[in-house]
């Protein structure tokens, strides 16, 4: 998987980032089948993003994060998570060793 911190600005909605979902062995988590839930919490515990996003290459656990205006609103740290659900109605969360830790740098001028 991507590495396990990202950095944004905030107000950023683009570029699209692009994660490849992967087990603790590196090797790509087929997707095929599968849909996958991207979720995003503030520091105080409130949901900022819980929604399912773009599979964007299956065989290669490739899923494709569309950044919504309200995921980016507010500068400070943030703890994600993906939830995948097989077609068998199986579910794994990824990454398994913890948390992805995301920083909304704060914007120098509105």
């Amino acid at each position: 998987m991507a590495a396990n911190k990202w950095i944004l600005k905030q107000g950023d909605t683009y570029p699209p980032l692009v994660v490849a979902l992967r087990y603790d062995d590196d090797t790509p988590i087929d997707l095929t089948g599968s849909t996958v839930r991207f979720m995003m919490i503030a520091a105080s515990g409130s949901v900022v993003a819980n929604r399912t996003i773009t599979v964007s290459n299956a065989s290669a656990g490739e899923v494709t994060i569309d950044w919504q205006a309200q995921d980016t609103a507010e500068a400070g740290f943030y703890t994600a998570e993906f939830e995948i659900t097989t077609s068998a109605g199986k579910k794994q969360r990824v990454p398994g060793d913890g948390y992805i830790t995301v920083e909304i740098l704060p914007r120098l001028v509105e």
